[in-house]
């Protein structure tokens, strides 16, 4: 079946969630792309044209500004040793990458967000970012 640029971009995977999240990793302080198991969509682009209406201008500005947060929370999450501040700052990527389809991210920070200290979940997340950011500045080039 053929793929089309509205399409989802990743394939869902159903045992790679468990996996990446039972694998225990540094946290990354950069957020160059970095291999990491799929567990959900990295952007849905249906998800994001029906959240905007299917305006192209808007989802490009909608998609430059949840970019620009996740690289900040990144560094945030990479600083930070606080538990309830890693977990305010999951909920904050779980509900913004939920709002445009960011699914693989949003997954990966709502179970981060019940287990701020867990290293592992906090390197899933990071991962997450990296992919869903760089998926984002390929949608941005076109």
């Amino acid at each position: 079946m053929a793929m089309t640029q509205r399409s989802l971009i990743s394939e869902p995977s159903a045992t790679s969630a468990s996996h990446a999240l039972s694998q225990p990793v540094a946290p990354m302080r950069s957020l160059r792309p970095v291999p990491c198991p799929k567990a959900a969509p990295v952007l849905d682009l249906v998800h994001l044209s029906c959240q905007t209406f299917g305006d192209h201008e808007l989802e490009r500005d909608v998609l430059r500004l949840f970019a620009d947060q996740a690289r900040n929370s990144a560094v945030a999450l990479g600083d930070s040793r606080s538990a309830p501040e890693r977990a305010r700052l999951f909920h904050l990527l779980k509900g913004s990458a939920s709002g445009i389809g960011a699914f693989e991210l949003m997954q990966a920070a709502g179970l981060a967000e019940s287990q701020p200290d867990d290293e592992a979940r906090l390197a899933a997340v990071q991962c997450a970012i990296g992919r869903a950011v760089e998926r984002v500045a390929l949608f941005l080039e076109d």
